[in-house]
């Protein structure tokens, strides 16, 4: 089977794909094998070249065949991002614990598309997420004041799986953060400041796809019943470095902040192996003239730092937060979670 290209984001910096930006690929690599759509036509009536010329450019768009390797690249993207700043609270300042979960999703390489879009792959790298989280702060869990109640220790992970026909999905993300306020917060009754906080940690985040059904894809001319395999997996493991802070108003408080994530490991592979009939209008009659398949594989792995922002609203009703938050990963793409907690 043909090699593909190894894409230049493999070989090249992240710098140069961010504009220059705060971020440096440190090591990266992949490897491809490609079959183009393979046609058997049993129908000596049927047009192949025109079921061809018909199918194959629909079916590289559909399945992601010309830009795997891409694909592969924004779905890691996505699966890394969809998590961030999941497991820590910005806005609330605890004194005591916090206890919440939340659900958010992440876009790579689709511009400022929002959604799945209407193939059956996604546009650009798609990953969703859903993770409960809980925290305690040091001073509270020691019963001593000082440093170690500008000290908050976080945990979260949730596992769960879904569908988006005929695709199912999995996901999980998991990790544990620490919070040190390096500014104390001021807390003035209807408004405070939450002074400086620096977070870091670890955490980990998976994303996959897998064909449980068979796909349609049909054209005005032919249309192919695509059954078998089609897994894309994408994992990354990454620590962050980020500073944060957050005013609030009476019920309202804003936050926001910005840093590095340093990408431990990360990366994606794909296996393909599909097969199905062929149908078109023959003589004026609709029917079956042959069967099409196609087996590809590709993988993509890379360690590196990445810039993001993030900032968010939280409405607070006593010791229940509703919030929402932004992610602008840069080069990566953008996504956001939302939730609810409880904070002391």
């Amino acid at each position: 089977m043909p090699h593909r290209l190894v894409s230049p984001r493999r070989l090249l910096p992240a710098a140069c794909r961010a504009g220059g930006v705060l971020a440096t690929l440190l090591v990266c690599g992949g490897a491809a094998q490609a079959q183009e759509l393979e046609l058997e036509i049993t129908d000596p009536a049927a047009d192949e070249g025109q079921i061809r010329s018909s199918l194959g450019g629909i079916v590289d768009d559909q399945l992601r065949l010309g830009d795997q390797s891409d694909f592969l690249e924004q779905m890691t993207d996505a699966t890394l991002l969809a998590a961030k700043g999941m497991g820590v609270d910005y806005a609330s300042s605890p004194q005591r614990f916090v206890l919440g979960v939340s659900v958010g999703s992440a876009l790579s390489g689709s511009g400022f598309g929002f959604g799945y879009g209407g193939g059956l792959l996604p546009s650009g790298g798609f990953a969703f997420q859903m993770a409960i989280t809980g925290g305690i702060n040091l001073g509270f869990l020691t019963q001593t004041d000082g440093f170690a109640r500008r000290v908050m220790i976080y945990g979260h992970g949730m596992g769960l799986s879904g569908s988006r026909e005929p695709f199912e999905s999995s996901m999980g993300a998991y990790g544990g953060n620490v919070q040190v306020a390096l500014v104390k917060p001021m807390d003035d009754g209807v408004a405070g400041w939450g002074g400086l906080q620096l977070t870091t940690g670890v955490s980990h985040a998976r994303y996959e796809l897998r064909l449980t059904q068979a796909a349609p894809i049909e054209t005005d001319t032919a249309a192919w019943e695509a059954s078998g395999s089609y897994v894309v997996s994408a994992r990354g493991t990454s620590l962050p470095l980020e500073l944060s802070t957050n005013m609030r108003l009476a019920v309202l408080t804003v936050f926001g902040g910005g840093g590095l994530d340093v990408d431990l490991a990360a990366g994606a592979d794909s296996e393909i192996a599909l097969e199905g009939p062929i149908s078109t209008t023959v003589e004026g009659q609709r029917r079956e003239v042959g069967t099409a398949r196609v087996s590809a594989s590709d993988g993509t792995t890379f360690v590196g730092v990445a810039p993001r922002g993030f900032a968010g609203l939280q409405i607070n009703i006593l010791p229940v937060k509703l919030y929402g938050q932004l992610n602008i990963g840069g080069f990566r793409g953008f996504g956001g979670h939302a939730g609810v907690r409880v904070a002391m």
